[in-house]
């Protein structure tokens, strides 16, 4: 674990001391670019607090004058046990082995119930539920680094890691579609850059969707962040693929639709030999066509329109 990363476990170490012993807090985890060991000078803290009953506001405004923490925003608690509900502070200080450091780190706490992620937990991995915010959340519990409770987090850490092949099929094919479908060289003809470039990005996270049902990983972050770590969890990809993600979004439009169209057929070709599964079971009712074989296809180059020039070209004679 990287320098910024060990700081911030120990930070969290101490924050957690405020939950510990709580009646109603089952467990505690730091998460994200910390419990990954990746954190830079620009990372927030994520502490996760699991309660046996939803937590009282109270209760987390407590924990919060507890460390001196400044409120920046709170979002209130409901009754509703598979609901998260968050609040994020500014710490300016701990005091760790007798000494006080002075600074700033952003504090985002989450908060749900057992009860709900055991609810997260049966969506995911009995109904194929491919919500994002509920991949999200076991991606954060799967890389998660207990801090109070730690056979609850191990639990629910091992039965996250049991991800079902029907699970990793209807991400494939969820995602399978690339993005919408659109002209690449209507918009290079153009230069229409802007738009070129966000069909360029759905492109991409489509693709990292797609690798991470085949590699059986939970996508982390909504927000597409930490691409490069999470590209390295990725067993299974094309060759250089951060590399090539990079320079696609840098290179000249001609020659980015080309590599992204190759990164899209190496990553159907990879499905094809590590997932054959997608070919034969479609977990989409109204889409059975879905298959490698359509994937392909549906990135086959067009031709441009014809009538309206055609009729233009004859009215000038």
């Amino acid at each position: 674990m990287q320098q910024v990363s060990r700081g911030g476990l120990a930070i969290a170490q101490q924050i957690a001391h405020v939950y510990q012993g709580h009646p109603a807090v089952a467990t505690v985890m730091v998460s994200g670019s910390v419990a990954r060991g990746i954190a830079d000078h620009y990372s927030d803290l994520e502490i996760g607090v699991f309660w046996h009953t939803p937590p009282s506001d109270q209760a987390r405004q407590e924990a919060i004058t507890a460390l001196n923490g400044e409120l920046w925003s709170f979002t209130p608690s409901v009754s509703e046990p598979t609901s998260i509900v968050s609040e994020h502070y500014g710490l300016h200080s701990v005091s760790i082995q007798d000494h006080t450091y002075a600074g700033l780190v952003m504090i985002d706490t989450k908060h749900a119930t057992v009860a709900g992620v055991d609810t997260v937990l049966r969506d995911v991995l009995e109904d194929n539920d491919t919500n994002a915010a509920k991949h999200i959340l076991l991606a954060a519990i799967v890389d998660g680094i207990p801090l109070v409770g730690t056979p609850l987090l191990t639990a629910w850490q091992a039965r996250a890691r049991t991800y079902p092949l029907s699970l990793a099929v209807k991400v494939i094919q969820e995602h399978f579609w690339f993005g919408p479908w659109f002209i690449p060289q209507a918009y290079i003809e153009r230069d229409d850059r802007l738009v070129f470039y966000q069909h360029i990005i759905w492109m991409q996270q489509n693709l990292l969707h797609v690798l991470a049902g085949l590699n059986r990983v939970y996508y982390p972050s909504a927000e597409y962040k930490w691409m490069e770590a999470t590209v390295d969890s990725f067993s299974i990809k094309p060759t250089n693929l951060s590399a090539r993600l990079k320079q696609i979004l840098q290179a000249d439009p001609a020659v980015s639709i080309k590599d992204m169209m190759n990164l899209i057929n190496e990553t159907i070709l990879l499905v094809e030999q590590h997932c054959p599964e997608v070919n034969q079971l479609p977990m989409f009712e109204d889409h059975p066509e879905i298959t490698t074989t359509w994937a392909q296809q549906r990135w086959l180059p067009r031709s441009p329109y014809s009538l309206l020039t055609i009729v233009g070209v004859a009215l000038e004679l």
